[in-house]
This record gives structure tokens, C-alpha cells and sequence, in this order.
């Protein structure tokens, strides 16, 4: 007979022995978890517990054997929140109840099992950031501030963990109680100077610090900074409009068309591309604006409906902080769709004479919404 096959029969002799030996029926139950056999294994947890043999093994035990078992139902949910009641400060029941808040979506039971985690010194610094962010998404903007900062003293080498940060603070600037904005601001350079002194081609450090430079007037610094990250090719619908318009003021219309053209190849960009190239049409009374306006229209809608889709998610998820965020573009969005809207009907009533009753109506609707 085997060691294994020996040591099974005592800790069934035990349990004969003693029914109320807690310590054998968890060994028992994880021995037969641990070979394949989960039926076995929930028979003699779920038998101990209506024994009232309660134990934070056997509970966790349940939930790892109904998530496995059972994914799609939330049984494992309720067996972990019924183990963390009985052992709320249980780093293994924590970790598990992490896991299962996570592959769920219960945010409640994640902040809880983190913040206990926290309580205990368990947590990784991944964790802090993790918790960092959900009290950002749900608007806890002092309590995410306070989970931001223990980030950056655990994880400084983290060039992308910094980068989080710095966006935090950025976001945040104008929100913080009994913090100077300008205080924050030296903060963020201050983080995105570590950045870049670790990965000098950081584009999302390079965005964010271009949006410093240009918030002080340091334009040329702002554009050289933007044209790094589009030439990158980082995330250039954030900053499409303001890269352009400074190329423009400062380079001349030459190189602002070369960023243009190349804004009109994306689709992220085009709609916004198209809108700039009808303003600059309509300057030059070019009757090539109608058509320009039109494809403006046609694809910055687009754009838009897919920012309000992203706003009702956000808003049933109950991100309103985000979703405050996504409705200042929205409002972007829709003001570029009434000017292209405002050119068309501008050119065909006032170029080409075409004065017709739906041309004029909508003119002075479109008018009335943006004088």
C-alpha cells in the first residue's frame, strides 16, 4: 500500500473516530480536490458544514470547487462572502475572494478583500494601484489620491505605474481639497521627469508633459513634444486638433497640411481631419468645403456614437468621474458637427445662392445652437 493510500486511511479512521475532527475532513476533502475528484471532495465539505464544522478552509475550498465546477453560476460568491464573515482578516480567503470579485465584477467585494489585504500587509503594490484605480472610476478622488501616493513610494521604477499616477494628478489637478494646482503640476513634473529618465521614449509621459509646456505658453516645447508621440504613432486622437493648430501657428501651413493629410489616413482622426480641412476651405471660399463638411459629419458622427456608448457604460457602472471626462468629448464632438453643419449650409446659402427652404431652415436652426 501506498504512503498516500495509508495516510487516506487514517484520516478516514479519524473522522470515524471523531466526526468533529476538522483538521481530517480538510485534508480529506483536499485530497480528493487535489486528485480529480470534486465530488468527493464538496460531498464531505458541504456535510461538515450543515455538522456546523465551520471553517475558513473548507469554506474557501467550496468556493474554489464551485467557481471550477460551476463558472457561470455565483455560488462561489456567496460561499467566499460566507468565509470572509467568519474569517474576515484570512489572507488565503482574501486572496480567493480577490480572484472571484475579479472574474464576477463585483467591485464591492474586491475594494473590501484589497483594503483587508492592505490591513494586514498582504497586499502587493500592485494591488495599491489597482485600488488606486477603482476609487478614481468611481469619483473617491481624496481617497485615490492617498492610494496613488503609497504607489509611487512601492513601485518608483515602474515606469508605466508613474505614468498612471501622473495622469491621476493631471486629471485631477483643479480637484484636490487644501492642494495648490500648481503644486500638483510640479508634482506631476516631477513624476514624469522619473519616467522619462527611465524610458526616454515614453510617449504617454512625453503627451502629458506637452500639455504642461502648452498650459504655460511653452508652445514650441508643447509641439516638439506632440510631434514626438505622432510620429510614434501614440494615441493621436487626444491631441489631434491642439498638435495641429500649433504646427500651424508656429511651422506654417505647409507642415501643418503634412500632419493633416496623415490625420485624414486614420480613422480615429478623420472625422476631426475632415473638420479642420472644411474651416480651411471655407477661409479660402473654396467650393470644395461642401463635400469636406459632409465627410466631416459622416465621420466624427460615427466617433460620436461610439463616445456615447462608452458614456452609458460608464454611467451604469457608476464611473462617473470618468464619465465626466467622455462627456466633455462628446460636447468636442458635437460642436465640430454643428460648424461642419454651420459651413455647408453657410456656403450653399451665401457662395452658390442656393436658397432653399430646407438650406435656410437648417442654417438658422444650426445658428441659434452656435452663434
Amino acid at each position: 500500500m501506498s504512503t498516500e493510500a495509508r495516510a487516506l486511511q487514517h484520516l478516514q479512521k479519524s473522522i470515524e473516530i471523531n466526526p468533529h475532527f476538522v483538521d481530517a475532513r480538510v485534508f480529506l476533502a483536499e485530497y480528493y480536490h487535489r486528485n480529480k475528484e470534486p465530488d468527493k471532495a464538496l460531498e464531505i465539505v458541504n456535510e461538515s458544514l450543515s455538522n456546523g464544522l465551520k471553517n475558513s478552509r473548507l469554506l474557501n475550498l467550496k468556493a474554489l470547487i464551485q467557481l471550477e465546477k460551476f463558472p457561470n453560476e455565483k455560488g462561489a460568491e456567496e460561499t467566499v462572502k460566507d468565509a470572509l464573515k467568519f474569517a474576515p482578516k484570512d489572507v488565503e480567503t482574501l486572496h480567493l475572494a480577490l480572484k472571484i470579485s475579479s472574474i464576477y465584477g463585483n467591485t464591492k467585494l474586491k475594494i473590501f478583500s484589497i483594503e483587508q489585504l492592505i490591513s494586514t500587509n498582504s497586499a502587493s503594490p500592485q494591488l495599491y494601484l489597482e485600488i488606486a484605480v477603482i476609487k478614481f472610476k468611481h469619483g473617491l478622488i481624496e481617497d485615490a489620491k492617498k492610494y496613488f501616493e503609497l504607489v509611487v513610494d512601492l513601485m518608483n521604477d515602474d515606469a508605466d505605474c508613474l505614468v498612471q499616477v501622473a495622469d491621476f494628478f493631471f486629471l485631477c489637478r483643479d480637484d484636490f481639497e487644501g492642494q495648490e494646482v500648481e503644486d500638483t503640476i510640479q508634482f506631476i513634473r516631477t513624476l514624469l521627469s522619473k519616467v522619462l529618465s527611465i524610458e526616454s521614449r515614453n510617449s504617454h509621459a512625453k503627451l502629458l508633459l506637452s500639455f504642461l509646456e502648452l498650459r504655460q505658453e511653452n508652445e514650441i516645447n508643447a509641439l516638439n513634444l506632440m510631434k514626438d508621440c505622432f510620429e510614434a504613432g501614440f494615441d493621436d486622437e487626444k491631441y489631434f486638433l491642439e498638435l495641429y493648430q500649433l504646427s500651424l501657428k508656429i511651422e506654417g501651413k505647409k507642415k501643418a497640411d503634412v500632419i493633416l493629410k496623415v490625420g485624414l489616413s486614420k480613422p480615429e482622426t478623420k472625422g476631426m481631419a475632415f473638420f479642420l480641412l472644411t474651416k480651411q476651405m471655407f477661409y479660402s471660399k473654396n467650393k470644395e468645403c461642401v463635400r469636406h463638411s459632409l465627410n466631416a459629419i459622416f465621420h466624427l458622427a460615427r466617433v460620436l456614437r461610439l463616445k456615447i456608448k462608452r458614456y452609458s457604460e460608464l454611467k451604469n457602472n457608476f464611473e462617473f468621474y470618468a464619465a465626466r471626462f467622455n462627456l466633455a468629448e462628446i460636447e468636442s464632438l458635437s460642436g465640430m458637427i454643428a460648424e461642419s453643419y454651420l459651413v455647408y449650409y453657410q456656403f450653399c446659402l451665401h457662395k452658390n445662392k442656393l436658397v432653399k427652404v430646407k438650406a435656410l431652415k437648417g442654417y438658422k436652426f444650426f445658428k441659434f445652437i452656435n452663434p
